[in-house]
């Protein structure tokens, strides 16, 4: 019996291939449909028994044959599958409008998360997407605010709602209110996260280096959007025990994670890299300035780095003076072109500081320009101007005081003109065009 069945199943497909070689169309020959129903004997042995003959080459054969000699495609299958093409895009059309009219996407935008195969954004009746956007207005969001989260990952509208439920919770007993929680959650695809997978092991992890909820809040709204990667806090434990063995204080590692706690979640080697490149060029670990220079040694601001180092040698400034300035404050090599010239413009032509006293407080460079800058040299150009003052580079420490300390000891202080000092200072009044004497 065995025997036959194998020279059976050779015989077929000997037969078939070389009907096959013949006419490549050979599912209409009618020498195949011969071949189809010879085979049918054959099938009758099954799948299971032709296994256990394969050394005879029986179930190889067999399932050429079978697979070749299959029923051709009828008729009826085109029109099937313009009927689910037909559905398919019915359903489409559907999606799109419920974007449009519901969640406020432009059409242009609608389409193209409605084609996305990686969203499989599907549904033929709005119930689910309408509990949803209730849902969220339910919790203070905004028109805006869900066109941004949909925008951001549109199978929000398919997400349960006592899922949304439990991750809103989590966030409101760790400090978010109901105002900021819909900008923080409408950009950022957090609720696709699971919440005891990702949500609270982040969490604990921020609390244990930030110890307040609501620095571990302002942490996680400044990184947001890293949020969104899957593990993206991985590199968190690493670099912070990495700061921890080089010395640097808890209060300082706390500060940078407040700050730009994007840097922190840079991959080991990477953030490795910069710690040890700030501690090369003298930078104190137990200070301030250490931690801003982290950010500010990362490649991606070469450019500005460089744009801002050659505008200072621009004004006369050597290698050394800019050096020793990034030492004091990193962030005076991360300026844009415009602020660092109009900056450096206003207090060398304006107030006729020189460049080299400027540089040595570079931290007057970080204040803006229109809400400190200009309001306290206008007082002090004033009291110059009456001669109540006088020009020096002392006067440098007037920028960095606070704003009770500056308006007692250059307002308030000069009783007499303390009323036109105040206009100044609320630039309602410019001295740079009028005359105080």
């Amino acid at each position: 019996m065995i025997n036959a069945v194998a020279q059976c199943a050779e015989l077929l497909s000997g037969h078939l291939l070389d009907c096959w070689r013949r006419n490549p169309a050979g599912k209409s020959h009618s020498s195949t449909k011969l071949l189809g129903s010879n085979l049918g004997a054959l099938s009758n042995l099954g799948d299971t028994q032709l296994t256990h003959l394969p050394s005879l080459g029986i179930y190889s054969s067999y399932s050429f044959c079978k697979s070749f000699c299959s029923k051709s495609p009828s008729s009826e299958e085109p029109e099937a599958k313009a009927t689910a093409a037909a559905e398919d895009e019915k359903r489409r059309s559907f999606v799109v409008s419920y974007l449009i009219n519901s969640c406020g996407l432009s059409p242009e935008r609608a389409v193209s998360k409605s084609r996305c195969s990686c969203y499989k954004l599907r549904f033929e009746s709005s119930k689910k997407p309408d509990e949803v956007l209730a849902f969220l207005r339910n919790h203070g969001f905004t028109n805006e605010d869900i066109t941004w989260m949909v925008i951001s990952d549109p199978r929000v509208l398919l997400c349960k709602e006592e899922n949304l439920s439990a991750k809103f919770e989590f966030f409101y007993s760790i400090g978010f209110t109901k105002q900021d929680l819909p900008a923080f959650i409408s950009k950022v695809s957090i609720w696709r996260k699971s919440l005891g997978g990702f949500m609270i092991p982040l969490h604990r992890l921020l609390k244990n280096v930030l110890r307040s909820d609501e620095d571990v809040v302002h942490a996680l709204k400044n990184m947001g959007w890293l949020l969104k990667k899957t593990g993206g806090y991985k590199g968190l434990e690493p670099n912070i025990a990495l700061l921890k063995e080089i010395g640097v204080p808890s209060s300082k590692i706390s500060l940078l994670m407040r700050l730009t706690p994007f840097v922190v979640l840079f991959k080991p080697d990477k953030f490795r890299k910069l710690v040890y490149e700030a501690k090369a060029l003298g930078f104190d670990v137990s200070k301030s300035s250490f931690i801003q220079a982290i950010p500010a040694l990362n490649s991606g601001y070469v450019t500005t780095r460089d744009r801002c180092m050659q505008i200072y040698k621009e004004w006369g400034l050597s290698k050394d003076d800019i050096l020793s300035a990034f030492l004091k404050t990193p962030q005076c090599l991360l300026f844009s072109e415009n602020k660092l010239r109009e900056t450096l413009d206003f207090l060398v032509n304006k107030m006729g500081w020189q460049p080299e006293a400027i540089i040595q407080t570079p931290q007057i460079l970080l204040y803006s320009l229109e809400k400190r800058l200009i309001p306290r040299c206008s007082v002090i150009h004033v009291l110059i101007q009456k001669g109540l003052l006088g020009k020096g580079r002392g006067l440098l420490y007037a920028l960095v005081s606070s704003e009770k300390r500056f308006l007692d000891r250059f307002v308030y202080n000069y009783d007499h003109i303390a009323s036109q000092l105040l206009l100044v200072y609320q630039r309602k009044a410019d001295p740079f065009k009028e005359t105080y004497i």
